[in-house]
C-alpha cells in the first residue's frame, strides 16, 4: 500500500465519491458517519434516514418498502430484519435496490474505530450468468427437443429407451414400445406445401401428447414418423386400446389453413 502524507482528506473523499461502488464509514457505536454518492443513490432512504437520525430498522424498512410496495407489513419486517442482519459490524450478503441492481455488500469492523461498508454492484455479473444460464438451457433443449414439434426428438427417445430397458432388466419391469407412421402426409405435403406439412405435424404432435398420459414418453423420430414407450398399457387389451384411440383421434379431420385434411397412422 502507498499512502502520500500530503493527500487531503477532501481530494481522498472525492475519489471515493466516484467510485460505483457503495463506500460507507460508520463510527464505534455504528452510527453513520460517511457514505458516498453511490450509497445514496443505492438505498436513498437508508443513509438519508440514519444520517437524520432514524432508527437503522425504520430507515431500511422504508427502503425495503419503497422496492415491495405491495408486500404486507409482517413480510416487509421480515425482509427489513434480513437486510439489517447484513448491514451490521462482519455482515456480509447480496441486497437489492428499488432499481432492481444488486450489490454484494460486506461490513468489516475497524478495530476500535469503527465499521467500513463496502458494496460492489453485481447487476451486470448476474445478467451475465444468466444469459449463460439461458443458453444453456436452450441449448439442452434444442439437443434434446424436435423443433418443429417440441417432442422429444430421436436422441433423447433413443437415451431414454436405452435406461428405460437397463431399468427393465433389473426390476423385471415390462413397457410397449410403439412406433407410430402417418398414412397420405407424403401426398399432403407434395400438394399444400411444407409449410402446411409443418403445421399438420405440430397438431399431430398436439393429438397425440393429449392421449398418452404423462408417464408415457413421446418423441417425432424424423419426417412423419413418431415414437412412445408407455409403462401403463402392457396388456395385449391395454395397448389395443392404446392404439385404437391414437388411431381414430389421428384419423379426424385437420383444419390447416382453411383446407380440411385428412390422413391415417399405422402403429
Amino acid at each position: 500500500m502507498y499512502r502520500d502524507p500530503h493527500l487531503k482528506l477532501d481530494v481522498l473523499l472525492e475519489a471515493i465519491d466516484r467510485l460505483e461502488s457503495v463506500f460507507a464509514v460508520y463510527d464505534k457505536d455504528f452510527r453513520l458517519v460517511y457514505a458516498n454518492e453511490s450509497a445514496s443513490r443505492a438505498w436513498p432512504l437508508f443513509y438519508n434516514g440514519i444520517a437524520d437520525g432514524v432508527s437503522h430498522f425504520d430507515a431500511m424498512r422504508a427502503e425495503i418498502r419503497l422496492q415491495f410496495p405491495d408486500l404486507p407489513d409482517a413480510q416487509i419486517d421480515e425482509f427489513t430484519k434480513f437486510s439489517l442482519n447484513v448491514v451490521r459490524p462482519g455482515g456480509k450478503g447480496e441486497l437489492s435496490t428499488h432499481d432492481g441492481r444488486t450489490y454484494q455488500t460486506h461490513h468489516e469492523k475497524l478495530g476500535d474505530a469503527g465499521t467500513v461498508g463496502i458494496g460492489v454492484d453485481l447487476t451486470a455479473l448476474k445478467s451475465h450468468q444468466k444469459q449463460l444460464k439461458d443458453l444453456a438451457k436452450l441449448n439442452e433443449l434444442l439437443a434434446n427437443n424436435d423443433e418443429l414439434t417440441g417432442l422429444s426428438n430421436r436422441r433423447h427417445f433413443t437415451a431414454g429407451l436405452e435406461d428405460l430397458i437397463a431399468q427393465s432388466k433389473d426390476t423385471n419391469s415390462k413397457f410397449t414400445l410403439g412406433l407410430l407412421d402417418l398414412d397420405g402426409f407424403k401426398r399432403i405435403n407434395d400438394v399444400y406445401g411444407h409449410p402446411v406439412g409443418d403445421d399438420l405435424l405440430k397438431e399431430v404432435a398436439q393429438r397425440l401428447s393429449k392421449i398418452l398420459s404423462d408417464s408415457c414418453m413421446l418423441a417425432r423420430l424424423g419426417g412423419d414418423e413418431f415414437g412412445f414407450v408407455c409403462k401403463e398399457a402392457t396388456s395385449q387389451d391395454q395397448i389395443q386400446d392404446l392404439t385404437s384411440e391414437l388411431s381414430n383421434v389421428l384419423a379426424e379431420p385437420y383444419c390447416i389453413n382453411g383446407d380440411q385434411l385428412r390422413l391415417s397412422a399405422s402403429i
